[in-house]
């Protein structure tokens, strides 16, 4: 049974100005870079001051870590709801896929949080999200606020998750070395959004489709070869 939440009006306020603020930014990276927009115009379609925004981002940028976090969320929200009907190789093509959509509809977001991630040195934190974020941010979306999120943004371990779930269940080779599919997921991931992310967003889908299936028959292949060269390497050790 799905627990009901009672938000308070200073909960609700909080959430939701926080929550317009992230949204009004997303909508001018459909045409601008972030340095290009100002604090005072996303502001003013709210209406706030400049003085909450930056209490609610003490920096510009801090703006694109809480768009990647609730995206993180919605996401996390999808898949675990597809657990129980897909396979493991599945979920991770599902993960692409939904990720792919959303570079459809902001490509210039993944390009402004692409570039801000690849240039900070540090680590990044993730804030603990509000149960009324949570809920406000996505209403249509039941359960979302019991998800909890990795502090670190660059928490990669759903790859390695899904693919170590894949070899125990037979979808991948015995041999696979589990840390390199997941360091070659996450490179096909990324090299798929840099490819096209700008210019031709709608391509990143089919290439991301395309490209998994091609790694993982590519794996199997090479476990084929693998068995054959040891299974020659044995036969010419007998016969000598």
């Amino acid at each position: 049974m799905e627990k009901e939440y009672t938000l308070s009006l200073r909960e609700r306020k909080h959430a939701q100005t926080k929550i317009a603020l992230a949204e009004a930014v997303m909508e001018r990276l459909k045409a601008k870079r972030l340095e290009d927009i100002s604090v005072k115009e996303v502001c003013e379609t709210i209406p706030v001051s400049e003085v909450t925004f930056y209490n609610y981002f003490p920096q510009k940028t801090d703006v694109l870590v809480y768009i990647l976090q609730l995206w993180r969320l919605e996401m996390e929200w999808h898949l675990l709801e597809w657990e129980e009907e897909k396979s493991n190789l599945e979920m991770i093509e599902a993960y692409f896929d939904l990720a792919a959509q959303s570079f459809e509809e902001y490509p210039g977001v993944l390009s402004e949080t692409i570039a801000y991630f690849t240039q900070k040195r540090g680590c990044i934190h993730f804030d603990d999200l509000s149960i009324a974020e949570k809920i406000l941010a996505f209403p249509k979306l039941p359960g979302i606020e019991e998800i909890q999120l990795p502090s670190n943004p660059k928490d990669k371990k759903f790859f390695e998750k899904y693919a170590r779930r894949a070899v125990a269940a037979e979808e991948l080779p015995s041999n696979t070395d589990v840390e390199l599919v997941t360091h070659s997921v996450e490179a096909l991931f990324i090299g798929s959004i840099m490819a096209f992310h700008l210019e031709q967003p709608t391509f990143i889908r089919p290439l991301c489709q395309n490209t998994l299936k091609i790694f993982w028959k590519g794996l199997w292949q090479n476990a084929k070869d693998e068995a054959a060269a040891s299974m020659s390497g044995n036969l010419q050790l007998a016969f000598n």
